[in-house]
């Protein structure tokens, strides 16, 4: 397919919708935001870029704290409308029920299914945006948007924003599982299936899977940490899985024993 120059574009997708809160002079403030990311897991930290001329901007700059509010789709014209009206002209401070946690200077908006209370601890000036660092804090999720004690992204059901366009949408159908798909690959090669092009990446997975698996015994469980790469991409799962990993891991070696 021939590839057309655009030039510079912010184009990346999927970009989130969510709700800077900050307090300024006193009253809360909560605007529109698609430039924002994870920064960091360690600690756990969120970016967020604000254009120079937001009244929000002024609220973060003073207090060095901000909330990130996660909105679901219903509340996808309250969104808009504070993209759209500034603070410098409009009261945004009765939109939203809001709350206060940890910090005394981020507010959190209540009808939001998850709220992150941040504490700037960067701050970068990029010429028309100033990108805020902030460490999470802490994390508050709707109890009926949780599924196993994790927050279930089906449930809490945000949005997402497309700038050329100009659309907000949902989130869309899955394609991939993971773990469970690439089980479902090994178990068609063990079958005969479209073997040859398995052979070279669970020889390589073999070899990490040596030095990468470490059992724990915690609270009379035995808990197996793993982490593997394909040669010809990017596959990180790194966690605690149970005895369906351990299954998995014995018939890659039965069938790299088979192929050697």
């Amino acid at each position: 397919m021939k590839k057309v120059k655009l030039g510079p574009q912010t184009l990346l997708y999927p970009m989130p919708a969510v709700l800077v809160g900050a307090l300024v002079n006193g009253k809360p403030n909560f605007m529109t935001a698609a430039w924002c990311g994870i920064a960091a897991s360690t600690p756990p930290a969120i970016s967020v870029a604000v254009r120079q001329a937001r009244f929000t901007l002024e609220g973060i700059s003073a207090n060095s704290t901000f909330s990130i509010n996660i909105p679901s789709a219903d509340l996808v014209e309250k969104v808009d409308y504070c993209g759209i009206y500034s603070g410098h002209k409009i009261d945004k401070s009765q939109i939203f029920r809001v709350d206060y946690g940890k910090l005394n200077t981020a507010p959190l908006i209540q009808e939001c299914p998850v709220n992150l209370e941040c504490q700037v601890i960067h701050s970068l000036d990029l010429g028309s945006h100033i990108l805020f660092i902030g460490e999470i804090i802490e994390t508050y999720v709707n109890e009926d948007c949780l599924t196993d004690d994790k927050a279930d992204p089906v449930k809490i059901d945000p949005l997402i924003y497309t700038t050329v366009a100009g659309q907000y949408q949902r989130l869309g159908r899955g394609c991939w599982t993971g773990l469970e798909d690439w089980q479902e690959k090994v178990e068609a090669g063990l079958n005969g299936e479209g073997v040859s092009h398995l052979v070279p990446r669970l020889a390589r997975l073999r070899r990490v899977q040596r030095s990468r698996v470490q059992r724990f015994k915690g609270q009379g469980k035995s808990i197996c940490s793993i982490g593997f790469i394909s040669s010809i991409g990017f596959i990180g799962l790194i966690g605690s899985i149970g005895s369906r990993l351990v299954e998995l891991i014995n018939k890659l070696n039965k069938f790299n024993e088979l192929n050697q």
